[in-house]
């Protein structure tokens, strides 16, 4: 086989060049491009990583606070009522029997009844032009007719009411109370003892809401706090 010569004349090197310069500059090219595709690679290797020490830096871990234990859990008891019971209406109906059993009343005043008891039938009232109900009695007097307790007791208040005037509430033992209203005067004090009879003062036209009714005695009774009928206590009224 003839061998080729780089170094013949220009015609033959350039029909070298011409048949085979194709193929030579393919291969500078490929040889570049491998080079350069080595060079990418090796800078972007990563180093190798540090050995990492499996032992725990136990010197540097905080130390975490123990626990206080929880108080024991301390039951509250549930809390009980402190009100009182109520007073049914049939309860203070029987201690009113009772009472005017052992404690009979007697008028405080000599003079008629002009406005009776009447806790739920509404009444005309001439000094407010309305009408209402009236838990208590009216008596009629003249000025100065001697007002009398109508038993036993302690006066436990003696004052002015700004709507029935110069009062005065006698206390007959527990809880049973007789109050005396539009007064013209007083003549007892409070923490005094009473007989029944005795002069507490006199009858006048004190009370503001009443004027209209003249002089008169406003009679009122009271059992566990509550209004009742004081007729109910005077012996030979009901």
């Amino acid at each position: 086989m003839k061998k080729t010569s780089f170094t013949g004349t220009p015609e033959k090197r350039k029909m070298f060049y011409k048949r085979y310069g194709f193929y030579i500059a393919l291969f500078v090219l490929s040889f570049v491009i491998g080079l350069t595709s080595y060079y990418r690679v090796n800078q972007n290797e990563p180093e190798p990583p540090e050995r990492i020490s499996n032992e725990l830096d136990t010197e540097n871990i905080p130390l975490l606070a123990t626990p206080k234990p929880l108080p024991p859990a301390v039951s509250t008891p549930a809390p009980q009522s402190t009100d009182e019971p109520k007073v049914t209406e049939d309860e203070v109906e029987q201690e009113v029997r009772a009472a005017s059993v052992s404690l009979a009343f007697i008028r405080p005043v000599g003079g008629e009844i002009i406005v009776d008891y009447s806790p739920e039938t509404l009444v005309y009232s001439k000094t407010m032009g309305d009408w209402r109900v009236h838990k208590a009695v009216n008596f009629a007097a003249t000025e100065g007719d001697e007002v009398l307790s109508a038993a036993d007791g302690v006066v436990e208040k003696v004052y002015a009411d700004a709507f029935y005037g110069n009062t005065v509430v006698i206390n007959h033992g527990g809880t049973l109370r007789s109050i005396y209203s539009a007064l013209s005067s007083t003549a007892v004090s409070e923490g005094q003892e009473v007989s029944q009879g005795e002069i507490i003062g006199k009858a006048g036209n004190s009370a503001p809401i009443e004027a209209a009714e003249g002089v008169h005695l406003h009679f009122a009774a009271e059992m566990d706090g509550v209004r009742i009928n004081p007729m109910e206590l005077i012996d030979g009224e009901i």
